[in-house]
């Protein structure tokens, strides 16, 4: 159970925030900033929900295309380039599932870089969240409700919204964590 929230913001460019407790039967664990990883190479910040098995795969296995200043559509790129790059590490590493001749996974992921903020979902579905924040995993509506619909949004707004869904969300818990798209290092939230 997780809560990733992410937000663009005036100040830090996009900002994702996550928790730090990880949880299985019936245990539960503090994971440290593991939720969240920076590409520094091509600039690209990260947060995953869903599958753990998955989610190392596709931090650690997966060969990020480079986002040139060419692609003046996000959401080609990413429907072109990003999602067979998740798709290729996921299946060469067994992660991969398919079902009745659909391809999916069992982690949804967050990336960002700049100010740009886009979804990835099980089915591979591409979302670029029309109000410019966004949340996953079990906390996902607390964090909604915490960040509203209208911003701008500050990186305090983020990890505020992270820390909510700690509060009520259940499997969400354990110290909060952020990145942004500006600095690239995942710090602990005080």
């Amino acid at each position: 159970m997780t809560i990733i929230a992410a937000a663009i913001t005036k100040q830090d460019g996009v900002v994702i925030a996550a928790d730090s407790e990880v949880s299985w039967d019936f245990t539960k664990a503090d994971d440290g900033p593991n939720k969240l990883w920076v590409d520094r190479e091509r600039k690209f910040i990260f947060g995953g929900a869903g599958g753990y098995r998955s989610g190392q795969v596709i931090k650690h296995w997966t060969e990020w295309p480079e986002f040139r200043e060419h692609h003046h559509d996000v959401e080609m790129f990413m429907v072109k380039e990003v999602v067979p790059a998740i798709k290729s590490s996921l299946n060469e590493n067994g992660a991969l599932r398919e079902s009745k001749g659909i391809d999916s996974s069992d982690a949804i992921l967050i990336m960002a870089w700049a100010n740009n903020l886009v979804v990835v979902e099980e089915d591979f579905s591409v979302i670029i969240p029309p109000l410019g924040r966004w949340a996953i995993g079990s906390g996902q509506s607390e964090a909604f409700g915490s960040m509203g619909d209208i911003g701008p949004w500050t990186k305090n707004d983020v990890i505020k919204a992270a820390r909510v869904a700690t509060k009520t969300a259940i499997g969400v818990g354990g110290d909060i964590y952020y990145v942004t798209s500006k600095n690239l290092e995942v710090k602990k939230a005080s």
